[in-house]
């Protein structure tokens, strides 16, 4: 079955996002507006507790603190108030929920997305 236009509630139109992808956007926003290249990796040590390699952070500001701290204090909102209110969170949490469905086709397929972060994670 063809998915042309499912995507489109998680942000990518035609060919769609990654779960990485969506961190890495989100990440600016919980940063205060600095984005960092995702790595799975941090240190790479050798067999003598030698350190060989680490992952590169550099972060670089891509929006203001201000508008990262006005995205956030939205993201709650979707949280407290909004699509994700039924997950009844009582920890401090700030995301956006995304589906995405099929209508009127046999076998079609619904699936149910949620991208977020908290103070601490």
């Amino acid at each position: 079955m063809p998915d042309k236009g499912l995507s489109i509630a998680l942000g990518g139109l035609e060919e769609g996002v990654t779960p990485l992808e969506m961190a890495k956007a989100y990440r600016v926003f919980a940063g205060n507006g600095k984005v960092v290249d995702p790595y799975f990796i941090s240190e790479i040590y050798d067999r003598n507790g030698e350190l060989v390699g680490r992952a590169n952070q550099t972060e670089t500001e891509v929006i203001s603190p201000q508008t990262a701290w006005y995205m956030t204090r939205m993201l709650e909102s979707v949280v407290k108030e909004g699509t994700a209110r039924s997950g009844n969170v009582e920890t401090p949490l700030a995301g956006k929920t995304g589906t995405t469905t099929f209508p009127g086709v046999e076998g079609g397929t619904m699936d149910a997305w949620f991208v977020g972060y908290t103070p601490t994670v």
